[in-house]
């Protein structure tokens, strides 16, 4: 408890605000790490020791985010933003390459692809699938459009414009 004036005291935990300022970084850096590297694609450039590190440090700030803790909660939500930093600092060390809003990395069914959305970036997607050697196939987005059967396409069409921000299954 905190002591606001003379006669009165507060219940507010100090540490909240801060933690909470600072688990909402974890979310942004997160998300940003996804953007540049591909959500599947960053666990599998890390080296095993990284990864195995990188996975024990998000679930002890995935345990700690469970509690009302918030002293706990902010210094796992450091822990946090210090792995994916020290996990990307490795993969530049490494050699391996950001994507861009123009390639895609994706997992469908077991296959690494990486999906080209601007033809001038086929190159680069197909530089980064030798490099790496995890990455199953490049497809151009055309390319795999040209599988979705038209009907099945206008129909979902349809029902995405009835209801806007519907994902199909």
């Amino acid at each position: 408890m905190t002591r606001k004036h003379d006669w009165e005291w507060s219940t507010e935990n100090p540490n909240k605000a801060e933690a909470m300022k600072v688990l909402a970084s974890v979310d942004q850096r997160k998300k940003e790490i996804h953007k540049k590297w591909g959500k599947e694609r960053f666990m599998e450039l890390m080296d095993p020791e990284l990864r195995l590190r990188f996975m024990q440090m998000q679930h002890k700030f995935e345990e700690a985010i469970k509690t009302v803790n918030y002293l706990s909660i902010k210094t796992n939500s450091e822990g946090m933003l210090r792995a994916y930093e020290k996990c990307e600092q490795s993969m530049v060390q490494h050699g391996h390459e950001e994507l861009t809003g123009d390639i895609w990395s994706v997992n469908f069914e077991g296959l690494n692809i990486l999906v080209v959305k601007d033809e001038d970036f086929y190159a680069k997607a197909v530089d980064i699938c030798k490099a790496e050697a995890r990455t199953d196939s490049v497809w151009h987005l055309n390319e795999i459009l040209r599988y979705v059967n038209k009907d099945l396409f206008t129909v979902a069409d349809k029902f995405k414009k009835t209801f806007p921000g519907s994902k199909l299954k």
